[in-house]
């Protein structure tokens, strides 16, 4: 692109060097007549269709920087996004475990309280033989 902008450029000199240098030998109604209509025409579009060439190299140029800065950012994305996965993998896990954990607590929970009437009653009886003995005295 850049050689073809250059070789444009390049033409269009020469193009209007070769005017310059003819412009005086050249000095009829003909002459004036064609420049008017076609190659002073030609020499305003040739400036701006040059420019625009120009322009458009820099803006490829620019495009160009800003996808492969896309580009990077992608790869970054892609790699947090399978941290994130990663994590959120682990942290299923996690709930699972807990989970699994909660219900052998209500498990043992049932039992204990399955268990405290029969406490209760051991108690109440270690309580009712005890009245009678004589205290402890080491």
């Amino acid at each position: 692109m850049e050689e073809d902008l250059w070789y444009m450029q390049q033409q269009s000199r020469v193009l209007q060097d070769f005017r310059l240098s003819i412009r005086g030998l050249w000095d009829d109604a003909a002459a004036k007549r064609i420049n008017l209509h076609l190659l002073d025409q030609h020499e305003i579009d040739d400036e701006e269709m040059v420019q625009g060439f120009v322009e458009q190299h820099q803006n490829l140029n620019e495009c160009t920087v800003r996808r492969l800065a896309t580009m990077e950012e992608v790869v970054k994305a892609g790699e947090i996004s399978q941290k994130v996965n990663e994590f959120i993998e682990h942290t299923t896990e996690e709930v699972e475990r807990a989970y699994q954990f909660y219900q052998q607590y209500r498990t043992f929970l049932a039992e204990a309280k399955g268990l405290l009437p029969e406490i209760d009653e051991l108690v109440n009886l270690a309580n009712s033989v005890g009245k009678g003995a004589p205290p402890y005295e080491p």
